[in-house]
């Protein structure tokens, strides 16, 4: 039997598991990451030296719970959130670091001029916003000028730990395509995007396909952990793509929706296919193949913010109450009927990068009778489906493939409500779900298990390692489904028409 060791950094926090070849994951545990606030400049910022010293000490412990042979783990495997940095001097010691929340540089992206984010969107099929390294670099140059200077090359996150483990550099393209600096149809540096954001100084690393094999484990790590010098480092796909690895989506047309702290639903295209009314993300996958991504935003995120706030509301009267996520189903359940009278716009929307609208939260309430508070949390379930169905529609249309099965995961598909209303509203299209939440961990297995050789290509791999799906339905509430339907088709109305009116 031959094992991996995985390594997710998160938005949350670190994943690490151990999974062996039959797709078992033998041990697993969960760190968050500690996240720094600068409130003069609105930044969020992380320790990446204290969270690669994290890393290793969980990798420790989940070791320390079995009894295998440590000399029969072949690889660590690593992945990574996507928009997350780490800055790097001329020694390369970390000198900065921004996870992908980080939204420092926002306006920074808004000083760009209409010609120029259009380029930049025909180049990285990404429109400029705060989150990309390279509008970092340029606000670091005009906010931070002392740190501006000493900055002479930065990684992402699941490269820069790569870099920790091995001591080589080394760049993977999905990850690469994040940075705003990467030309995605050639799958290489742009020299233009480069001199656009006063980048020249940078040190670019080499660029290779996801899942490629950067080295070995340094002797004093491989001694630490008790590993062979010969344990290998693979450089898997960033998160999303990971996770579209771990679902079996490898097909044109296939589509995996990751519902967690946001919620991207990414298709698999044999083309590279950039949107002309730039609304959507496109970029690389794997060899011969490319993913367009939209994005319903932050959804996760929201939803617990919503429920921390309204516990701690009700913690005013009942100071020792806690609600379990099962708790929380069971009253979108049983106050659903609340929510009849309530179109909700709670944060989730339908994706258009280009346009800087925020989250838009509203309720359109009719009828005196409705209770605010029965109401708001199966109202945001309805409004994240909505979402997801009007994202599901739009990759339809951009790419002209019908959409036969939606794979989902993350820890969001746990809401009973939403696996209901989601069936009704996608009608002929079939839905699955994971048994785990980790698919980004198993892409990052099987990427690694392929590139030592333990399968002969990526097809067995998946074949083998995938877990299975669960197929889900909402007979429960089939006599609710026209309703469904039309409050979606009114929903749908309402949110064009707003978003009309905030463009002006």
């Amino acid at each position: 039997m031959k094992y991996v060791v995985i390594i997710d950094v998160g938005t949350g926090g670190l994943h690490i598991s151990l999974m062996d070849s039959e797709g078992t994951v033998i041990a697993s545990t969960y760190q968050e990451l500690v996240y720094d606030t600068d409130e003069a400049h609105k930044a969020l910022t992380f320790d990446p030296d204290q969270e690669f010293e994290n890393t290793l000490r969980l990798i420790e412990q989940i070791l320390a719970q079995t009894n295998l042979d440590r000399q029969q783990v072949l690889s660590i495997s690593v992945t990574s959130q996507r928009h997350g940095g780490v800055f790097l001097d001329a020694n390369y010691q970390a000198l900065y670091a921004c996870p992908n929340m980080d939204d420092m540089a926002g306006q920074e992206a808004l000083t760009l001029s209409p010609a120029e984010a259009q380029r930049v969107y025909e180049l990285t099929a990404r429109w400029p916003t705060g989150l990309f390294q390279a509008v970092r670099l340029r606000w670091f140059k005009k906010q931070k000028p002392e740190l501006f200077a000493k900055i002479v090359a930065f990684l992402m996150i699941n490269e820069w730990f790569a870099f920790q483990l091995t001591g080589n550099v080394r760049s993977e393209w999905t990850n690469a395509s994040e940075t705003m600096l990467f030309d995605v149809k050639n799958l290489r540096w742009s020299e233009e995007l480069v001199a656009l954001f006063g980048a020249e100084q940078l040190a670019l690393p080499q660029v290779f396909e996801p899942g490629t094999i950067t080295g070995t484990l340094k002797p004093e790590l491989a001694q630490r952990l008790k590993l062979s010098q010969e344990t290998t480092v693979v450089l898997a796909a960033a998160d999303t793509q990971s996770a579209l690895i771990g679902t079996g989506a490898l097909q044109n047309g296939d589509v995996t929706m990751v519902n967690g702290s946001t919620t991207p639903i990414q298709m698999v295209v044999d083309d590279l296919l950039i949107d002309p009314q730039l609304r959507i993300w496109s970029g690389p996958y794997l060899p011969g193949k490319w993913v367009l991504e939209s994005n319903c935003g932050k959804t996760g995120m929201v939803y617990r913010q919503y429920l921390k706030h309204l516990s701690q509301f009700l913690r005013l009267f009942v100071p020792d109450l806690k609600l379990s996520h099962e708790e929380i189903g069971a009253i979108c359940d049983q106050h659903l009927d609340a929510a009849k009278g309530v179109l909700p716009f709670l944060g989730p929307c339908t994706c258009d990068v280009s346009q800087f609208l925020g989250m838009l939260k509203a309720l359109f309430i009719e009828g005196e009778s409705i209770n605010l508070f029965t109401a708001i949390v199966p109202s945001f379930i309805e409004n994240l489906a909505f979402a997801i169905v009007a994202n599901i529609e739009q990759l339809e249309a951009i790419s002209g493939v019908p959409i036969q099965t939606i794979r989902m995961t993350g820890g969001g598909n746990r809401n009973a409500l939403l696996m209901k209303i989601l069936p009704l509203l996608l009608q002929d299209r079939k839905m699955t779900r994971s048994a785990s939440t980790e698919a980004t961990s198993r892409g990052a297995a099987i990427q690694a298990f392929l590139s030592n050789k333990v399968f002969p290509d990526l097809e067995s791999a998946v074949a083998h390692l995938v877990e299975p799906h669960e197929v889900v339905d909402s007979t429960s509430m089939h006599a609710d489904r026209a309703r469904y339907i039309a409050k979606y088709k009114e929903w749908k109305q309402r949110h064009q028409q707003i978003r009309d009116y905030l463009q002006g």
